[in-house]
């Protein structure tokens, strides 16, 4: 049903109103514009200087196919003529638009094909090649059904075309052999891509329960479509070890199964070589030529040097950093639980490596103008997320961190499948205790961190009851000795902790009356803050976190100096995530923050901060209710 001219008029005055991003929105939107009668203008410019109207451009394009011309005459906006015709290449078909020596390129615009037809087996073409489904494409099929698309629909179409992780890597690759790659390009902001990406997540709370559905529905469609090409996407999803049950089952002939280890091992993404290392041991007595990839595989990842400029730990590092705070800018996926979203970024962030890796590239070039300006969302984003999945930190992204999650996962698949690896090269490289083997370069605690997924995870390992019985002692005799915390500080993130111990580290503090003994330059105290507020998130002890925020305060008095406000900012947020609900969790993060704001602050001080409030704000505003005055104290000054 069709609107009525006044009915026009008055949503085009409407329209004008409103911000430009809600304009964007509702053009975008084709039951907007074909109620109202609406259409657009737009201009097409080609080597930033030759402009044609876009209207004139498909209605040429029109013209080729409607009365199967050879050519068709276009001006362009300065009145030059120009020759639109169809041109073979050795990819298909093109658009070319010539003057004189020049020529102008479009992709073939199929979607203006008369014959229906030949305009839907294209569709379908496309959709097959390039794995395209979903309800978004059904929509576009009903229309395409009906004819060719309308000019305001070309564009729509064709960006929808664009959001498919295939597409996406060309585009990435084009991007980067002209050294320019738009943030767009490299992180695009729309949830449906990533659902193209790893999946769909529904009503899954959890990852095994994701695993189990969306990201086994994900991967049995890819296999489906093409068993090498489909296992290629798939491996992007390897963030956790437990995803490779999803590929139980999968077929792969002899031939295409060491294709596809030989590739991995030759020009894989880091997180894919894991997840195909995991697969691959398993299959080692059916299919031995697969060896000497795996080899080839551990060999990498135990030689990657983390310290390395150029090499690839810390490309990695930079490009998790750039996706995961591209996407917590753009605020695309903040409605999505923690660990599906990691899933997505860290599989982008793999896409992108893929493709410097064939590229060539200096990955020591691209990484500062690849991470630029987004650490800061990174992080904080990061913090926010512990409120839900405390278990995983901002920092353990960085390139140290990541070769051990690395190596641990390479031994930790070896030993589960010990009786599959022949003996040999690679039985010794990743199990043998010679001092270039994997298990040697296994480091307590850190080799023993939870990875990226596993935030909400609690830990598998009990605590050893002489250890429990060390770390009771310790503490009923603490004192004011910081040394005292240490050991369940270390521990936390890999045993599970008795609550009682908890409970004796906040009593210990408060017998101390938060006088503790540090250095004098305030490392142990940062130290100790850092680590009693680790404590307190992963045990989700609130009582630990108050007692926190009061030692936090003492030292602040004592050595303010000793301390940034930035480490300050940072262990009020990790302490924070000792409060799952909501509610909780805000007025203790307000209540931090604004202590904060109306210390004793330098201009220096409060401007970071105010800073990282923002940030905050952005990605949670539901803390405007907490965190107003300090941020209002913070303007003040900063």
């Amino acid at each position: 049903m069709t609107a009525s001219s006044r009915e026009t008029t008055l949503a085009v005055e409407v329209y004008r109103l409103l911000p430009a991003s809600l304009r964007v929105a509702l053009l975008e939107d084709r039951a907007f514009r074909l109620k109202f009668g609406l259409s657009t203008k737009a201009t097409l410019t080609f080597d930033g200087s030759v402009e044609f109207a876009r209207n004139d451009v498909f209605d040429a394009i029109r013209q080729l196919y409607r009365d199967g011309r050879d050519h068709v005459l276009l001006k362009s906006k300065d009145g030059s003529e120009w020759t639109a015709r169809h041109e073979d290449n050795p990819e298909g078909r093109w658009i070319s638009i010539g003057r004189g020596s020049v020529r102008l390129h479009l992709p073939d615009h199929w979607y203006l094909i008369p014959s229906s037809d030949r305009r839907m087996a294209e569709f379908h073409r496309v959709m097959r090649d390039s794995i395209a489904d979903g309800p978004e494409f059904e929509r576009w099929e009903a229309v395409l059904g009906d004819g060719p698309l309308e000019n305001d629909d070309i564009e729509l179409f064709q960006n929808e075309l664009k959001l498919r992780p295939l597409e996406i890597a060309s585009l990435i690759a084009s991007a980067v052999n002209r050294q320019e790659a738009s943030a767009d390009t490299l992180v695009p902001p729309h949830l449906r891509y990533y659902e193209r990406l790893v999946g769909r997540i529904s009503s899954e709370t959890a990852l095994q329960g994701y695993l189990q559905k969306g990201a086994q529905e994900h991967v049995e469609r890819l296999l489906k479509w093409d068993a090498f090409r489909g296992l290629q996407q798939a491996l992007l999803l390897s963030t956790h070890p437990h995803f490779v049950r999803c590929l139980d089952g999968s077929e792969l002939n002899r031939e295409s199964l060491v294709k596809l280890f030989r590739w991995l091992a030759d020009r894989g993404d880091r997180i894919s070589q894991v997840g195909g290392f995991e697969f691959g041991v398993s299959l080692l007595t059916t299919y031995p030529e697969i060896e000497t990839s795996l080899l080839d595989i551990a060999r990498q990842i135990r030689d990657d040097n983390p310290d390395q400029s150029d090499g690839r730990l810390k490309l990695l590092s930079n490009l998790i950093v750039v996706v995961e705070g591209r996407v917590a800018k753009a605020g695309v996926l903040k409605s999505e639980r923690p660990f599906w979203r990691r899933m997505a970024t860290i599989a982008q962030a793999s896409l992108i490596e893929r493709v410097l890796v064939d590229s060539g590239v200096d990955f020591g070039a691209t990484s500062e103008w690849i991470r630029h300006g987004v650490g800061p969302h990174y992080y904080i984003q990061t913090l926010v997320d512990m409120r839900l999945e405390p278990r995983w930190f901002p920092d353990f992204v960085s390139p140290d961190q990541l070769k051990h999650e690395l190596v641990g996962r390479l031994f930790g698949a070896a030993e589960k499948h010990e009786g599959m690896i022949p003996p040999g090269e690679l039985r010794q490289l990743v199990l043998g205790h010679t001092e270039d083997s994997l298990r040697t370069r296994l480091d307590f605690p850190v080799s023993y961190f939870p990875g990226p997924l596993e935030g909400a995870a609690e830990a598998l390992r009990e605590l050893p009851i002489e250890l429990a019985e060390s770390m009771k002692g310790q503490l009923e005799g603490a004192a004011s000795d910081a040394s005292a915390f240490a050991g369940l500080v270390n521990s936390c993130l890999v045993f599970k902790i008795p609550p009682e111990l908890v409970a004796l580290a906040a009593d210990a503090i408060r017998k101390a009356k938060y006088l503790l003994r540090s250095d004098e330059k305030g490392n142990q105290t940062f130290v100790l803050l850092s680590g009693l507020a680790t404590l307190a998130a992963v045990t989700r002890s609130s009582e630990l976190a108050s007692e926190v925020r009061i030692l936090a305060r003492a030292a602040r008095r004592r050595s303010w100096e000793t301390i940034s406000a930035d480490s300050y900012f940072r262990i009020g947020m990790v302490a924070a995530a000792a409060f799952p609900d909501f509610e909780a969790w805000s007025k203790f993060s307000g209540e931090w923050i604004t202590e904060l704001a109306f210390g004793d602050l330098s201009a220096e001080d409060a401007s970071t901060l105010f800073l990282h409030l923002h940030v905050l704000l952005r990605i949670e505003p539901r803390l405007w209710e907490t965190c107003a005055r300090g941020e209002a104290a913070l303007s003040s000054i900063s």
